[in-house]
């Protein structure tokens, strides 16, 4: 993308970065960050969004993964390209950097291959083990080099040791002396000049022999060197030398090693910058509640005309919020444009967000190509621009004698000179600063040129001109930011289609202006003015009626739907509560059944053992009639009992009803409490105790997989009503519904979920979005709802 500065600058995209780079962990992402511009290529610009969105994902399964304690080396790593040796803390930051390259690396492709351009950018990472291995045994963590970084370095502090002992001893001796006592002025020891030496009173000077290294500022005490530990004391030094030299021997050899990989430190630094600014722009969109947008391509068709000007490619921000400005405080705004229209003028009262509308627009399509999340709801839809230009805000210059008109004539002659059918140009109060008949004819012909050059323009005004301009033009359509007359209060809602009122009349009247001067005031307006004025008063008294019908038709529709799911929550129990009881009697006649058999076999045996009078044995056997016949059930009790089963009599090549479905459909395998059922040609799978075998269940063990049939599906209907329920209670209904809709084999379906606060359309899109089952989906038209609607076409 071209970027124009004073148009990056006016629409706060410095600030946005500033914010972005404040998730940024460590120096190289966060200049990454800052000097973030925005493309012009669709591909990179989706590129960035798909790396946004896998770094979301990422962060939300692994909360834990970051560039950890990784610096950016790499002016160290040139030092050493230089034969410099380098400092103990610089090679435990080139440490550190190695480490979070392999942990990082090790993380991420952890996954397998969930997450692609991140696992493409971990694979460049270079595992360094020689060199982590090499500086993890020369250098602790606190830049400390160790013993074992060489076994000379290793002998030779244990002399050093040995020495330093044996020195502090003969000094000891020296000072816990009772004879030497009254010559010092402390028993300790101290060291000038990095050699030991004992306080000595000026008074006794020459009672202990040594080399004097310097008295007290006061002059009563001599630091003295005694003659006999000079020669440990040089002795110790020697050590001491030879033991820095062996120290930069091993930092210079840790140096060349770091020289030897210096390719693979910066790969590895410019990587790990470009994954930690990833996760900042996954940071950032949660910060902000953002939504990753729908990228489109601009449409081959450019040699199609309308008044000369050819379409371009439609711009949808729903519920759209200014990334600066706080959630809580922000009104969110609709802007939806179609690929017919390519100028928008927004007309309204002053304060009431024409300009922040403007800049929302601006910044979001710059945010978009720089591949950040944007804080819009789901199915947000734009384009990425090749240029993008703003004149918002005075600048007016006394220093260079412009006055705010003159400056921003500069401004739109500069862009004027750019522009081209994929750029945006963003003007704030158009022909403002001169006379209005001039300033209104010179803004009309600006929107003309830009109309024919196909440029996407939304501009500010307040003239009547640029009203009927838009009203009568193809290709441009009026907006209005609202504003309520009576409480002087703007709502900041944005309605595209309508101009806006200037109310100026209206505010002065409620403010208590003399009525004879707003009444002079309305005498002095044109005819036209008047009329148009009084049209459109008409028009939003009209809107704001049908608004509160809608609200009221809205709400009455939800407490009908919440009051037909009560109503059949309750079928489903009652339904639930007489199979429960059919069962029950079932399995009671059963175990009565069995009693009475048994009482048979106990009387045919006593009658097998026993030599009976033959009158007794008729007796007996009448008896055994009669319970036999008791084993039979009447009619009306054998149909009561009818098709009710237990849950463990379903079998391979079952005829079920699926109840969570209410569809009937083939069981063709079985496992662990749960049935494979075939319904159509869709197969799913349920726990038994949601199946119920149907009158004509038909069992073939040797050809069960042969002869299921497809099942004649009972359409849900084209329609699904959610407004009134709970988000989760939505979902599932929503879920079921799609499953029973392909299964039916419907083309589309429309979900009704209402306005309201827009959380339950949020979440219908996500789910749609998820859904395999979902070919596309999109905003119902006027005639079909509008925002209220989402349209869903089926796979």
């Amino acid at each position: 993308m071209t970027i124009h500065m004073k148009s990056f600058v006016a629409l706060e995209m410095p600030l946005v970065l500033e914010q972005l780079a404040e998730h940024c962990q460590f120096s190289a992402s966060r200049e990454l960050a800052i000097n973030l511009l925005p493309t012009h290529s669709f591909d990179v610009a989706k590129y960035r969004q798909t790396e946004t969105t896998e770094a979301r994902l990422l962060l939300k399964n692994h909360q834990h993964v970051s560039v950890g304690n990784a610096c950016d080396v790499r002016d160290e790593v040139d030092r050493a390209r230089l034969s410099a040796i380098l400092q103990p803390i610089e090679l435990v930051r080139i440490r550190s950097t190695i480490v979070s390259s392999r942990v990082l690396k090790k993380t991420i492709l952890g996954t397998g291959n969930q997450f692609e351009i991140l696992c493409q950018q971990a694979k460049i990472l270079a595992d360094l083990p020689e060199l982590e291995h090499a500086i993890d045994c020369c250098i602790d963590d606190q830049a400390e080099v160790l013993n074992t970084a060489s076994n000379v370095l290793a002998e030779l502090r244990e002399q050093v040791k040995s020495t330093n002992n044996e020195l502090l001893q003969k000094l000891e001796h020296i000072t816990h002396n009772p004879n030497n006592a009254k010559f010092l002025q402390e028993t300790i020891i101290t060291q000038r000049s990095d050699r030991y030496v004992i306080l000595l009173k000026s008074n006794f000077k020459g009672r202990i022999p040594g080399i004097l290294h310097g008295q007290s500022t006061s002059g009563s005490t001599l630091f003295i060197e005694p003659i006999v530990t000079v020669e440990l004391n040089n002795q110790l030094q020697e050590l001491q030398i030879a033991e820095q030299q062996e120290i930069m021997r091993v930092l210079r050899s840790l140096s060349e090693k770091v020289s030897k990989y210096a390719k693979e430190i910066e790969k590895n630094v410019e990587i790990l910058a470009i994954l930690d600014l990833a996760f900042a722009r996954a940071n950032y969109a949660e910060a902000i509640t953002a939504t990753q947008p729908i990228l489109l391509t601009w449409t081959n068709n450019n040699n199609e005309v309308l008044n000369n000007a050819r379409h371009g490619c439609p711009l949808k921000l729903l519920g759209a919020r200014h990334p600066l400005l706080s959630p809580k405080d922000v009104v969110a705004i609709d802007f939806v444009v179609d690929n017919y229209t390519n100028v928008i003028v927004i007309t309204g009262p002053n304060t009431g967000g024409k300009t922040v509308c403007l800049k929302t627009i601006g910044l979001l399509s710059l945010m978009a190509a720089s591949g950040l999340h944007l804080p819009v709801e789901s199915g947000s839809e734009l384009p990425i621009f090749n240029r993008i230009f703003a004149d918002i805000g005075d600048e007016q210059s006394i220093k260079q004698s412009l006055s705010t008109f003159s400056s921003h004539i500069n401004n739109i002659k500069n862009m004027l000179a750019s522009i081209d059918s994929r750029s945006l140009v963003l003007l704030d109060e158009i022909g403002a600063g001169t006379d209005p008949d001039e300033g209104s004819a010179l803004a009309q012909a600006l929107l003309e040129y830009v109309l024919q050059n196909g440029s996407t323009a939304v501009v500010t005004t307040h003239y009547q001109r640029l009203k009927i301009f838009s009203h009568n033009t193809d290709g441009v359509k009026n907006a209005s930011v609202d504003f309520n007359p009576k409480t002087l209060q703007p709502s900041y809602n944005l309605t595209i289609g309508l101009p806006g009122r200037s109310n100026a009349l209206i505010i002065a009247h409620n403010l208590e202006i003399p009525k004879q001067i707003t009444d002079r005031a309305r005498q002095l307006l044109s005819p036209s003015d008047q009329k148009a004025d009084s049209l459109l008063a008409d028009i939003y008294e009209h809107r704001e009626t049908a608004i509160k019908a809608q609200k009221q038709q809205d709400k009455t529709t939800e407490q009908l739907e919440a009051q037909k799911s009560e109503l059949q929550m309750r079928l489903d129990s009652i339904d639930d509560e007489r199979r429960s009881i059919l069962l029950d009697g079932h399995k009671q006649v059963e175990r009565e059944l069995q009693s009475i058999r048994s009482e048979i076999d106990d009387i045919r045996r006593d009658l097998k053992q026993a030599k009976l009078h033959n009158q007794v044995l008729r007796d007996a056997e009448k008896k055994v009639r009669v319970l036999e016949e008791k084993l039979v059930l009447s009619p009306d009790d054998s149909k009561q009992y009818q098709g009710i089963t237990t849950p463990h009599d379903i079998r391979l090549g079952d005829h079920v009803y699926v109840a969570r479905l209410r569809t009937n459909g083939v069981v063709v395998a079985l496992q662990n409490g749960e049935a494979e059922v075939q319904i159509g040609r869709l197969r799913l799978r349920s726990l038994i105790d949601e199946l119920r075998p149907t009158k004509n269940t038909r069992r073939d063990s040797d050809n069960t997989q042969n002869k299921i049939m497809d099942v004649q599906i009972k359409s849900p209907g084209m329609e699904l009503h959610l407004r009134g329920q709970r988000i989760e209670d939505g979902l599932d209904n929503l879920d079921n519904y799609l499953t029973a809709a392909i299964l039916a084999e419907l083309p589309w379906i429309r979900i009704i979920h209402g306005k309201g606060t827009g959380q339950m359309r949020q979440a219908v899109r996500e789910a749609l979005k998820a859904h395999s089952g979902v070919k596309s989906f999109r905003t119902g038209e006027q005639g079909e709802g509008g925002d209220g609607v989402t349209v869903v076409t089926l796979e």
